[in-house]
C-alpha cells in the first residue's frame, strides 16, 4: 500500500512540474477559465445564431467578416465591395478580425465563408492571456510555480470580460505580449526590435488601438536604448540603430497601406470624440454598473466614460494595496516620499470646496489611495533597482494621462481641461485615439505584473506567496463571476426577424440602397445573400469616395432616376423629393420600399410627399378628401391659430380648442365627417380601424408622452413624424396618399 502511495504521489509530482515548467499548464488554466464564462459550443464554426442575435458590434463584426470571405480579393487585401458598394470598404474599420479573416478566407475550401471563428478566438485569446502572462511572471520570478498559479489572475480582469461584445479587443495578450519582450534583458536590441515589429504587425491585422498602445509601449524602449548609445558616445550604432528603425517603420506603415488602413479616409475635424470617450478618475475603483461586480458599485461618470471602464476587481485591489503597503514596510526610505506624494494629493482632492463640486469624500479617497499605491510600486521598482520594470512606467504613465485625455474628470467634475487648436500638429495622434479611455489597459496590466513581482520578492520563493496569491485570485474570481459576461451561445436556432415579404424583395433585387438610416438586420439578411450593400458602420466616417458616391445616389433618388434592379429603402415619407409620386411597400422595420419588380410584392401605396402651405388648404381638404388623418408629436398647440381651432370645432365637431401644449392628439375624417378624435396629456391616444378598403393604425405622442406621430395604411406608415401637425391625406380616385406636416410649434402658418 506505502509503495502504491509512493508511486501516486511522484505521479501527481510529476505531473505539477510539467503544468509548472512549461506553457501546457497556462494553456490548460486558460482553457478552464474560458469555460467559467463561456459554453463550450461558441467554439463550433456552425454556432453563428449567439452572432446573428446580436445587433450591436457583435453583428457588425462577424457581417463584416462573412462580406469579406464571400467576396473575391482586391486591394488593399482587406477590403469587401459587398459593403458600400461599389468602392468598398477595408475590414480593418468594421471591427471583423482581419487576421483570422485573412486566414478562413485563404481556407475557404474547408472554412465556408458563413462559418463564424469568434468562439475560437475567445479561447484563444484566454489561452494566450494565461501564457503570456505566465511567460513574463516566470522571468522576472524565476519561480514556475508561482507563475503558474499566477496565470490564472490574468484571466479573471473585469475590462477585458466587458469587452465581449467588441469581439477584437479581447486580445489584451497583444499588449503583454509587447511588455514581455520590452522586459527581456538578455536579448540583443536587433532582437527586440525585430519582435516589437511582429508584434505591431500583429495587432494592426487585430485592432488599431492594440497597435497604438504597442507604439506607446516600444515607443520609449527606443528612445532609452538611443539615448544610452549617444551618453556612451557610440555614434555609429546610435546611428545604425535609428537606421533600422527606420526601414522597420517604412516597412510598417508599407504594410498598414497593404492592409488597408489609409483606403478612403475622410480627412478628420477638431478631436473626433477624444475627451468624450475618456476615463474617469474614479475608473479603477468602480464597476460602472451594479451587474458588472458582486462586490462594487458604480461611480459617477460622464458622457462616453463607457470607454474607460476601467475596473480592477476586489482581488486585483487586494494585491495593489498590500503590495504597496509591503513597500512601506521593507523599504524604509520610502516612507519620507511617500508622505510628501500623500500630501500633494490631499491638497488636490481634499482642499476643494465641497459647495464648488460636488465630490463625495469616497471618490476623493479612492483616488488618493490609487496615486499613494502607483507612487509606492513606482518607488519599489526605483529602490529595487529593477530597470526594465522601472522603465516600463514610462509608457504606463503616458497611456494613463492619454486614458485621461485632455478633459481630467472625477465623477461628473471637470478638474482640467486643455481645448487643443484646429491646427495643432499632435490632432492626428488624439483622432486616432478617440476611445483614449481603453488605454489604462496598458497600465493595469503593468501594474498587475508589478504587484505579482512585488509580492514573490517580498513573501520569496516558499509557500507562502503561492497560498496568498490563491486567496486573491478566488477573491477576484467571487467579484467577476456574474452573469452580465456570460454569452449564451448553446441555443444553436436563429431565424431572422425579417418578415416574408421582406425577403423576398430583398432576394428579388440586385443590391440594397439606404437612402436615410440603415438597420442592421436588414444588412445581415442582404450581405449573407450576397447582396450588396451601400451604407455600413464602421469605425471611421465614409472617405471621399463614399461620401461622393452617397450624394450622387441621393441626387439620382430625388430626380427620380431610379435603378429597375436596386431596393431603395425610406425611413418615411420626409425622405422622398417633394411632389414626386412614389409606389412604396410595407417593409421590415417601419421601413418603406421602393422595387419596381411588382411581381415579387403583395401591395403598394402611392405616395407623395408635399410642402405645407397654408392651413386653408387643409380645411379644404377635410371637406372634400375621402380619408384625411392627423397625428401630433411633440407639440402643435403653440403657433396653431385660434381661428382655425375654432373652425374645425364649428364644422366637424372637434375639440382642438381644448388641445393643451406638449399634449396628444389625432384626429380621423372621411368626406367632411369626423370619424374619430382623441387627446390626452398624461398619455398616447391611438385608432384602429378599417376604412374605405384601407386598415388604419393611428397613433400620437406628445413630447412627455412617447414623442412620435405614426400614420399606418396597409402597414405602410406615412407620417412624416416632425414636430406638429402629421397629416396624410388620401386622393381617392388617384389613388395616392399625400404626406407632410404642420410645424405649428416652430412656425406660423398662413390662413
Amino acid at each position: 500500500m506505502n509503495k502504491f502511495n509512493s508511486k501516486l504521489l511522484q505521479s501527481f509530482t510529476f505531473l505539477y512540474h510539467t503544468l509548472s515548467n512549461t506553457i501546457l499548464g497556462p494553456t490548460i488554466i486558460g482553457v478552464l477559465i474560458f469555460g467559467l464564462f463561456f459554453d463550450f459550443s461558441i467554439i463550433e464554426p456552425a454556432n453563428t445564431a449567439w452572432l446573428l442575435r446580436d445587433s450591436g458590434d457583435g453583428l457588425q463584426s462577424y457581417i463584416g467578416s462573412t462580406a469579406f470571405r464571400m467576396d473575391s480579393w482586391h486591394f488593399p487585401i482587406t477590403r469587401t465591395v459587398l459593403i458600400n458598394n461599389p468602392e468598398g470598404l477595408c475590414i480593418i474599420y468594421t471591427d471583423s478580425n482581419p487576421l483570422l479573416s485573412i486566414l478562413a478566407k485563404l481556407m475557404s475550401f474547408v472554412f465556408p465563408a458563413h462559418y463564424q471563428f469568434y468562439g475560437f478566438w475567445f479561447l484563444l485569446c484566454w489561452i494566450l492571456q494565461s501564457v503570456l502572462g505566465y511567460l513574463i511572471i516566470k522571468k522576472l520570478t524565476q519561480n514556475n510555480s508561482y507563475a503558474f498559479v499566477a496565470s490564472a489572475l490574468f484571466c479573471l480582469l473585469p475590462t477585458q470580460l466587458a469587452r465581449l461584445s467588441h469581439l477584437n479587443l479581447v486580445a489584451f495578450w497583444i499588449i503583454l505580449w509587447a511588455l514581455y519582450v520590452f522586459i527581456q534583458k538578455d536579448w540583443t536590441n536587433n532582437r527586440k526590435q525585430l519582435l516589437f515589429f511582429i508584434v505591431m504587425v500583429m495587432a494592426s491585422l487585430v485592432h488599431a488601438y492594440f497597435l497604438l498602445m504597442t507604439l506607446f509601449i516600444a515607443g520609449p524602449w527606443y528612445a532609452v536604448e538611443f539615448i544610452q548609445y549617444v551618453k556612451s558616445k557610440n555614434y555609429k550604432t546610435a546611428i545604425r540603430f535609428l537606421a533600422a528603425n527606420a526601414a522597420l517603420g517604412s516597412l510598417l506603415i508599407t504594410l498598414l497601406w497593404i492592409f488597408g488602413y489609409f483606403y478612403n479616409l475622410e480627412p478628420q475635424e477638431g478631436l473626433c470624440g477624444f475627451g468624450y470617450f475618456s476615463m474617469n478618475l474614479s475608473a479603477p475603483f468602480s464597476a460602472m454598473y451594479t451587474d458588472f461586480s458582486n462586490f462594487s458599485h458604480g461611480l459617477p461618470s460622464e458622457g462616453g466614460q463607457y470607454e474607460g471602464y476601467q475596473y480592477l476587481g476586489f482581488g486585483f485591489f487586494l494585491l495593489l494595496i498590500f503590495t504597496a503597503l509591503y513597500s512601506v514596510k521593507n523599504d524604509k526610505p520610502y516612507l519620507l516620499p511617500a508622505g510628501l506624494f500623500y500630501l500633494c494629493l490631499c491638497s488636490l482632492f481634499f482642499l476643494i470646496k465641497p459647495n464648488e463640486v460636488l465630490l463625495s469624500f469616497y471618490e476623493r479617497a479612492v483616488v488618493c489611495l490609487f496615486f499613494i499605491i502607483y507612487g509606492a510600486l513606482w518607488y519599489a521598482l526605483f529602490i529595487g533597482k529593477q530597470k526594465e520594470l522601472f522603465y516600463l512606467f514610462i509608457p504606463a504613465s503616458l497611456c494613463f494621462v492619454f486614458a485621461l485625455s485632455n478633459k481630467i474628470m472625477l465623477g461628473k467634475v471637470t478638474l482640467f481641461e486643455f481645448i487643443p487648436n484646429d491646427d495643432a500638429w499632435y490632432l492626428f495622434l488624439l483622432q486616432s485615439g478617440r476611445s483614449s479611455g481603453r488605454f489604462f489597459w496598458v497600465t493595469a496590466l503593468f501594474l498587475l505584473v508589478v504587484s505579482l513581482f512585488l509580492l514573490h520578492r517580498y513573501f520569496g520563493k516558499g509557500k507562502k506567496s503561492i497560498f496568498f496569491l490563491i486567496v486573491i485570485i478566488f477573491t477576484q474570481y467571487a467579484d467577476v463571476c456574474v452573469e452580465k459576461f456570460v454569452i449564451p451561445s448553446n441555443e444553436r436556432v436563429y431565424e431572422s426577424p425579417l418578415d416574408e415579404q421582406s425577403k423576398k424583395m430583398l432576394l428579388a433585387s440586385h443590391s440594397v440602397q439606404f437612402i436615410a438610416g440603415i438597420d442592421p438586420k436588414v444588412i445581415e439578411f442582404s450581405l449573407l445573400n450576397n447582396k450588396p450593400i451601400n451604407k455600413f458602420s464602421s469605425a471611421r466616417r465614409s472617405g471621399a469616395l463614399t461620401t461622393t458616391r452617397l450624394q450622387n445616389e441621393i441626387a439620382n433618388f430625388n430626380q427620380g432616376r431610379l435603378d429597375s434592379t436596386v431596393l431603395y429603402l425610406i425611413d418615411s415619407p420626409a425622405d422622398l423629393p417633394f411632389n414626386n409620386i412614389y409606389k412604396v411597400h410595407r417593409f421590415y422595420g417601419g421601413k418603406m420600399a421602393l422595387l419596381s419588380r411588382q411581381q415579387y410584392i403583395d401591395k403598394a401605396v402611392a405616395v407623395q410627399h408635399k410642402q405645407s402651405d397654408s392651413l386653408a388648404t387643409l380645411v379644404q381638404q377635410l371637406k372634400t378628401s375621402p380619408l384625411v388623418i392627423i397625428a401630433v408629436k411633440d407639440e402643435a398647440s403653440g403657433l396653431l391659430p385660434e381661428f382655425f381651432r375654432n373652425q374645425l370645432d364649428s364644422l366637424y365637431k372637434t375639440k382642438l380648442s381644448n388641445l393643451e401644449f406638449r399634449s396628444s392628439y389625432l384626429a380621423v375624417f372621411s368626406y367632411g365627417k369626423l370619424i374619430e378624435e382623441s387627446m390626452s396629456k398624461e398619455h398616447p391616444v391611438e385608432y384602429r380601424g378599417s376604412l374605405l378598403n384601407h386598415e388604419i393604425f393611428v397613433k400620437s405622442g406628445g413630447y412627455d408622452t412617447g414623442n412620435e406621430a405614426l400614420i399606418e395604411i396597409d402597414g405602410i406608415d406615412l407620417a412624416i413624424n416632425a414636430t406638429g401637425l402629421n397629416v396624410a391625406v388620401w386622393q381617392g380616385k388617384e389613388g395616392i396618399w399625400s404626406a407632410y406636416v404642420y410645424n405649428t410649434f416652430g412656425q406660423k402658418y398662413v390662413y
